[in-house]
């Protein structure tokens, strides 16, 4: 599953925007969707204009098995990060935006509308009536991991420069690691790999 979420599409999607001065200027909105999901980053947009999410589109664009999990697990698409970037473009512009990123290995998936108005609606994948959608409560995932550390007593200060010492060796380790995975999944999707150093 990890192989499957860990990608570099987004950054890969940026990159070639950012080196297009047409294809950026004609971008309207740009931002990646994070914890609240589409729902949660639509929310300031949809107070000055009317927003429309097409519910097939938006699943046709994730993963299967990624899809899968959450439709296990009861968990709502609309509502979690989705490792994407949600862009708008006019519809005069959007055939200049969608070829940059389709020539840098991250084609669009065409997931709604804008229109004069305020608020957000949803039209079902099941074809059923439009209807209004808006974020449910927000809470950061990490709020509960807060509590529960904060609880504990805090550790004795001997030896918390050898224990995060430690951690560090441990997170670039898995930083290394990581990196492999996002790179082969580059490489599957059509783009090309990062330098060794991430670019920095």
């Amino acid at each position: 599953m990890v192989g499957s979420t860990l990608s570099l599409r987004t950054l890969t999607a940026a990159t070639a925007l950012v080196g297009d001065p047409r294809a950026l200027g004609a971008v309207h909105l740009l931002t990646d969707v994070t914890n609240g999901g589409l729902v949660g980053d639509l929310q300031h947009t949809a107070a000055q204009v009317e927003v429309t999410l097409q519910e097939a589109a938006v699943l046709s664009a994730i993963d299967p098995p990624v899809l899968a999990l959450l439709a296990a697990t009861g968990v709502d698409p609309l509502g979690i990060s989705l490792d994407s970037l949600l862009l708008a473009v006019g519809p005069q512009e959007a055939p200049l935006v969608s070829a940059v990123l389709a020539a840098a290995g991250a084609p669009p998936t065409v997931i709604g509308r804008v229109a004069a108005g305020a608020g957000m609606r949803l039209a079902p994948a099941d074809g059923g009536p439009e209807r209004t959608v808006a974020q449910a409560f927000r809470e950061s995932p990490y709020t509960p991991l807060k509590a529960v550390v904060a609880a504990r007593p805090a550790p004795p200060a001997e030896g918390l420069a050898d224990d995060l010492r430690r951690a560090a060796d441990r997170a670039r380790s898995r930083g290394k690691a990581l990196l492999t995975l996002a790179t082969a999944s580059r490489r599957d999707h059509g783009g090309s790999a990062p330098p060794p150093d991430g670019g920095r």
